[in-house]
C-alpha cells in the first residue's frame, strides 16, 4: 500500500529511461551512465512503504499510453515525479515512448516536472528528440519545456535529435512566444506608456503556461545602433516586470525620460522555453513652446525669443538637444523682414532652450514667429501675433509763424 507521498529526493545511476548513449530501447533499463544525475535530488523517490514495482508498474504504463492504470496509481497516492529505482519519470517513459498524449496529461493536468533529469542528465525532451518522436517534442516546447538545457554529456536535446526533429527544434515558429497583445504606440513623452505582453503557442493562439512566468520589458533603439555619446541615455521607468495572468501581463506608467525617435520594447521572461519578442517601433516626441515672446515692439528694435522644449502637458523637457529654426509669416499685413539674417534664423537648444535675439523691419498688427525643427518627433510651435509699431513725426515741419496768405514751405 502506499503510506506517504512524501519522501526525501533520490536518484539512482543506472536507469536512464531511454537515455544515453547506446541506450537499447526508448523507455527501457539501460545499462550503467557511470553516476548520478546532476544536482542532489531531482524528483521524489517512491514513497516510503510503496513497492517499486508500482512505481515500474505506474511507468509502464505511461509508456504504454494506458491513461485508466496511470490514474489509477495517482489516485493511490504515488507522486507523478515518482523516480524508478534506477532514475527516470513516468514522463521519461512515456515521452522515450512517444506517447504524445500521455506527456500532454503529465504536464497539463498532473504537473508533471518536464525539467528533472535521469541518471544521465536527460529531460523527456532529450528522449524525444533521440527516438525520433516529433509529435512529442512539438507537445513539450508547447507547454513551455526549456529546450536549452544539457544533459550530462554537455548536449542539448538539438543535440541529440534524429533529423525530424531538429527540424521540429529549428523552426522556432513553432514554439510558444511572447506577443505584445496592446504594443506601444507613438506619443507625447508626458503621456505614459502602457501595453499588454501574451503568450502565444505555435499556432499563434493565446496560452497560459502551467507555471509562473515573470516577464521584463526593455527599450531598445529599433536600428540597433549605439546611442550618441552626446545624448542622455535612453532610459525607460516604471514596473518593468510583472507576473504574466491570464489575460497577459499589463505594463502601465512607463515613461522615457526624453524624446526620442525610432525605438522598440523587447519583452523576455524567466521562462527559456518561451520566446522572447520585440514590439513595432514607436516614437516618443515633444513639442516646442514660446515662452518668452513680446505682444508689441518697435520696428527694427531688437527683442528676446526664447523657445523651450515641453511635453503636451507643458512640462519642460531636458536632456537632449534640438535643432530649432526660427521663421517670420505674415498674416495680413505689409511685408517684413526678420533681421539679422532675413527670412529665418538658426539655433539649438540648450537645456531644453533656445533664444534667440531679433528685430523685425516693417509695420503692422499681425506678425507670427514659427519654431520648427528638423527632428521627426518634436512638433513645431507658432507664437502669438505681434504688433510691429511706428510713429509719424515731423522731421521738417513749418515755421513757427507765417504771414496771413503765405504759402507754408514744403513738410516732411
Amino acid at each position: 500500500g502506499i503510506a506517504s507521498t512524501q519522501a526525501s529526493p533520490m536518484v539512482s545511476p543506472h536507469y536512464s529511461g531511454g537515455a544515453g548513449t547506446g541506450g537499447s530501447q526508448p523507455g527501457a533499463l539501460s545499462g550503467d551512465h557511470g553516476g548520478a544525475a546532476e544536482g542532489s535530488g531531482q524528483g521524489p523517490a517512491a514513497p516510503h512503504g510503496c513497492l517499486h514495482s508500482e512505481v515500474e508498474g505506474m511507468h509502464d504504463s505511461a509508456a504504454a499510453g494506458d491513461f485508466a492504470s496511470v490514474i489509477t496509481s495517482l489516485k493511490q497516492g504515488l507522486p507523478v515525479n515518482a523516480l524508478h529505482t534506477h532514475g527516470g519519470t513516468a514522463l521519461h517513459r512515456a515521452a522515450a515512448a512517444g506517447q504524445a498524449e500521455m506527456v500532454e496529461y503529465l504536464i497539463k493536468n498532473r504537473k508533471a516536472d518536464p525539467t528533472i533529469p535521469n541518471a544521465a542528465g536527460d529531460r523527456p525532451l532529450h528522449l524525444a528528440a533521440r527516438w525520433d518522436h516529433p509529435e512529442v517534442v512539438r507537445t513539450l516546447l508547447a507547454n513551455f519545456v526549456d529546450y536549452t538545457l544539457r544533459n550530462r554529456n554537455g548536449e542539448t536535446a538539438y543535440d541529440v535529435a534524429s533529423v525530424r526533429c531538429r527540424e521540429v527544434l529549428q523552426r522556432t515558429s513553432t514554439l510558444p512566444h511572447l506577443s505584445f497583445r496592446k504594443p506601444p504606440v507613438s506619443g507625447d513623452i508626458g503621456i505614459p506608456l502602457s501595453v499588454r505582453v501574451e503568450v502565444l503557442n505555435g499556432d499563434s493562439v493565446p496560452v497560459l503556461p502551467p507555471v509562473p512566468v515573470l516577464v521584463t520589458l526593455s527599450l531598445h533603439p529599433s536600428s540597433g545602433e549605439d546611442e550618441d555619446d552626446d545624448e542622455v541615455p535612453l532610459e525607460l521607468s516604471g514596473t518593468l516586470t510583472k507576473l504574466l495572468t491570464p489575460t497577459g501581463a499589463f505594463f502601465t506608467g512607463l515613461y522615457l525620460n526624453r524624446p526620442c525617435d525610432d525605438v522598440v520594447l523587447s519583452a523576455s521572461c524567466d521562462n527559456l522555453g518561451i520566446l522572447p519578442c520585440p514590439s513595432d517601433s514607436f516614437s516618443v516626441g515633444c513639442g516646442l513652446a514660446f515662452v518668452e515672446f513680446p505682444t508689441e515692439v518697435d520696428a527694427g528694435q531688437s527683442f528676446s525669443v526664447v523657445v523651450e522644449l515641453q511635453s503636451c502637458r507643458g512640462v519642460a523637457v531636458s536632456g537632449f538637444e534640438a535643432p530649432v529654426e526660427l521663421s517670420l509669416h505674415q498674416a495680413g499685413c505689409a511685408g517684413a523682414i526678420l533681421r539679422p539674417t532675413g527670412t529665418s534664423l538658426s539655433g539649438r537648444t540648450d537645456g531644453g532652450r533656445a533664444t534667440f535675439e531679433v528685430a523685425l523691419d516693417g509695420v503692422g498688427p499681425g506678425f507670427v514667429l514659427q519654431a520648427t525643427s528638423s527632428l521627426p518627433h518634436v512638433k513645431a510651435a507658432q507664437s502669438p501675433a505681434v504688433a510691429v509699431a511706428a510713429q509719424l513725426c515731423f522731421v521738417a515741419g513749418p515755421p513757427a509763424e507765417v504771414g496771413v496768405g503765405s504759402s507754408l514751405p514744403e513738410v516732411a
